[in-house]
C-alpha cells in the first residue's frame, strides 16, 4: 500500500513540473522576425500590382528597433512592437523622424512561411509584402 503512495505522489509531482514547463516551449515570434529581410514582391492596390518600391529590405533588431534601406541607403527607421489581436500576429512599427515612407503608415499582420516573411496591411489597399531571407 504505502508503494501505491510513493507512486502516486511521484506521478503528481511529475505533472505539476511538465504542467510548468509549457510556458517555457513556446516560442517567441520577435524571434523568426529578427533579421535582414529582402523585399521580394508588392501585392495589392486597385490593380492588385502593387507599386513601385521605394525600397530593398528591412532589418529588424532584437532590441525592438527596425532600419528600412534602399540598398545602402537609408529610407527610415524606428521602434516595432509584435502583439496578437484575435489569434493575429500585428506588426506595429513608429518611425523615428517624420519621413515615414507609405511602409510605416499601416499596421501589418505578419506571417512566416518557410523562409518568406509576409507583411499584409489589413485596411485600405490591402497591400501585401513579401520578403525572403536571401537577397534575389
Amino acid at each position: 500500500m504505502k508503494t501505491i503512495q510513493v507512486l502516486f505522489i511521484a506521478l503528481l509531482a511529475l505533472m505539476a513540473l511538465s504542467a510548468c514547463d509549457g510556458d517555457k516551449n513556446e516560442k517567441d515570434p520577435q524571434d523568426d522576425l529578427v533579421g535582414i529581410w529582402y523585399l521580394q514582391t508588392i501585392t495589392g492596390g486597385i490593380a492588385g500590382t502593387g507599386y513601385p518600391a521605394d525600397f530593398t529590405e528591412v532589418e529588424f533588431k532584437s532590441n525592438g528597433t527596425y532600419r528600412i534601406n534602399n540598398h545602402d541607403e537609408a529610407k527610415g527607421e524606428g521602434t516595432y512592437t509584435l502583439t496578437t489581436e484575435e489569434d493575429d500576429l500585428i506588426l506595429r512599427l513608429t518611425s523615428s523622424d517624420a519621413t515615414k515612407i507609405g511602409f510605416e503608415e499601416h499596421d501589418k499582420t505578419v506571417v512566416f512561411d518557410r523562409e518568406k516573411l509576409i507583411l499584409a496591411d489589413p485596411c485600405c489597399d490591402l497591400f501585401e509584402y513579401t520578403f525572403g531571407d536571401e537577397e534575389n
